[in-house]
């Protein structure tokens, strides 16, 4: 049996009491680290992969139809670079506010709402916040079927030099916004190497394997 929890990246190195153990370091009661994006801190994901602990990440922050773009940045370059074993979102929150009309209108609150996917009459609903981690997956998977072939790393190289190690919340500005020219550009790399990009056939809205010969 495992352990994981969510916790904020600093919290791993506080010590607590337990009652049979006495003083220990909170990390070290938990094989499974799930750490907040926007308190990422690469030495202490370094000490945990050493210490042989599953390294996880989440992100638990609002405004989720408003700031889809760092959404899409998250599970997309920030991902790539940082490569957690698995990224999840907070996915729903219930809001009194929140509702469906018979109509079909959504009314939500959106900046106080960290939910990613709505409950309708129909069905779930998905929000521009979840479509933009889609988005995301396919970014990071291109970029890492590069990475795995060693195809230009010199631009590999720089794009991972841009990406910070967190991911800062709303309001502040999302680091990379190019996504479209990246992904076209890992995808024409890709094809004229005819690389394989990491794709699971399951992924049906995701590209097909094989994508990159299709480039144009």
């Amino acid at each position: 049996m495992r352990v994981a929890s969510a916790v904020a990246a600093y919290n791993l190195t506080a010590t607590a009491h337990h009652d049979q153990l006495g003083k220990v370091v909170i990390g070290d009661l938990i094989d499974v680290w799930q750490i907040s994006a926007s308190t990422w801190d690469v030495e202490i994901v370094k000490k945990g992969r050493g210490q042989g602990k599953e390294i996880w990440a989440y992100w638990c922050m609002p405004q989720t139809d408003a700031d889809a773009a760092r959404i899409r940045y998250l599970a997309g370059l920030w991902a790539w670079k940082m490569k957690p074993r698995c990224l999840l979102l907070w996915a729903y929150v219930h809001h009194t506010d929140t509702r469906v009309l018979p109509n079909g209108t959504l009314c939500r609150e959106p900046s106080d709402d960290f939910s990613y996917v709505i409950p309708t009459v129909d069905g779930p609903r998905e929000t521009p916040g979840y479509a933009a981690y889609a988005e995301g997956i396919k970014d990071c998977r291109a970029l890492e079927a590069l990475d795995a072939a060693g195809t230009d790393g010199d631009w590999l190289c720089a794009l991972r030099a841009s990406i910070p190690d967190r991911v800062a919340a709303f309001p502040a500005p999302v680091p990379r916004t190019d996504f479209d020219a990246i992904r076209a550009r890992a995808l024409r790399l890709g094809a004229s190497q005819q690389v394989e990009p990491v794709i699971d056939d399951r992924d049906l809205d995701l590209p097909a394997r094989g994508a990159f010969g299709r480039m144009p």
